[in-house]
């Protein structure tokens, strides 16, 4: 299946043709979302040299966030790291798929950020969900969640939400 995506606005060229009316598989694009978010949260510090993921379930866009491990994606120059599942180092995202056990849930050291792509976050653990809304991906903000690790989501991310929770009713 695919997506029909504007990702100019995403500003990840590997990924978006010069046309805007170029299709994108789902995971790819959900995958851009993932990467741009990053972009637009204020974490509260900066990144050494690594940005640590972690995943547990079956994430849409995990295999096309694996590309990017070891590249430079911030404007600090910190590279992807994927975690071995038994690692204790901080997970700054985590990436939650379908099919999540309970026990996969929390990191023994738990991430910054928590991502839902395709989970069940009827426990709202995510600060993030994306969501497939008929031929879209959208997401859903939960700023609540996310400053219970002192981050803060910025404007403009707030404004490309589908919705922002506890803002205005949504």
């Amino acid at each position: 299946m695919s997506l029909v995506a504007t990702v100019s606005i995403m500003g990840f060229t590997d990924f978006a043709a010069t046309k805007p009316d170029k299709t994108v598989d789902e995971a790819t694009l959900r995958a851009v979302i993932i990467l741009k978010i990053i972009h637009l949260v204020n974490w509260p510090s900066s990144f050494d040299k690594e940005i640590h993921f972690c995943s547990a379930g079956n994430s849409k866009a995990i295999l096309q966030l694996h590309r990017f491990q070891g590249k430079k994606i911030t404007q600090e120059n910190a590279q992807i790291r994927f975690l071995d599942d038994d690692s204790e180092e901080m997970c700054h995202i985590q990436i939650l798929g379908a099919n999540v056990p309970p026990e996969e849930l929390l990191r023994k050291v738990a991430p910054l950020l928590v991502i839902c792509d395709s989970c069940d976050n009827s426990g709202n653990i995510a600060a993030v969900e994306l969501v497939k809304d008929r031929d879209h991906i959208r997401f859903i903000l939960d700023p609540e969640k996310a400053q219970q690790n002192n981050i803060q989501f910025k404007v403009s991310l707030l404004e490309l939400a589908q919705s922002v929770k506890g803002h205005n009713g949504r």
